[in-house]
């Protein structure tokens, strides 16, 4: 288990959808999805969890997240 901290969040709006569906298309560089989201950031919480990658993005119902290994 590795502690990782929110860094960057996209929720889904109208706003947003351009980047949203581009940052949520697996088939597109991961680096690139990453930078694009980089553009939202936050404060976030700090999570623990089981993966070892330096960071990586995570979706649900609400929107993406970029999170960043603490």
């Amino acid at each position: 288990m590795n502690n990782y901290k929110i860094t960057a969040c996209l929720l889904s709006d109208a706003e947003a959808q351009k980047d949203l569906a581009f940052i949520a298309n697996v088939s597109k560089p991961e680096s690139e999805r990453i930078e694009t989201l980089r553009h939202y950031p936050i404060d976030g919480a700090i999570e623990e969890h089981d993966t070892d990658v330096p960071c990586y993005i995570d979706m649900d119902a609400d929107g993406v997240y970029l999170l960043e290994k603490i």
